[in-house]
């Protein structure tokens, strides 16, 4: 049993994605924090602020984040006033979540050399690739 054990934890690449995930979300959050902003709430303002007006659902299926992620952080960043709600579904990102974005850039910078570094180039094109993959993947579903 042990050996099995063993087995999964060394070969689960769940497990193994989610250590990555769990070390680069953890440097943005830290290069973030100066800006009051954690790098989920950054990755919906940016996506906001590039593709305009979405509405929750739509959000997550771009991002990749459940339900609760979403409508949890646009709540937040609803009485932050750097987003408002449009109307029943729709959010848009405010003046004041475009200021915080541009202001935030280098710390921005900063967590995306770190993680550049760590990964070097061939790390960064697999993460490119894997990322291409399953949005591939999601769009023939």
């Amino acid at each position: 049993m042990d050996k099995i054990a063993l087995d999964i934890a060394n070969q689960c690449l769940a497990g193994q994605i989610k250590i990555v995930s769990r070390v680069v979300i953890g440097i943005y959050d830290r290069e973030l924090r100066s800006s009051g902003l954690k790098i989920t709430q950054a990755s919906i303002l940016v996506h906001l602020l590039a593709y305009g007006s979405r509405s929750g659902g739509a959000l997550g299926r771009s991002l990749q984040m459940d339900k609760s992620t979403v409508s949890r952080n646009i709540d937040r960043m609803e009485r932050h006033g750097w987003v408002n709600k449009t109307d029943e579904e729709n959010v848009e990102i405010t003046e004041a979540g475009r200021e915080l974005i541009l202001s935030a850039r280098p710390q921005w910078e900063k967590a995306q050399k770190i993680v550049c570094n760590m990964f070097g180039s061939d790390g960064v094109d697999a993460v490119k690739l894997l990322t291409d993959k399953v949005k591939n993947r999601n769009k023939r579903k």
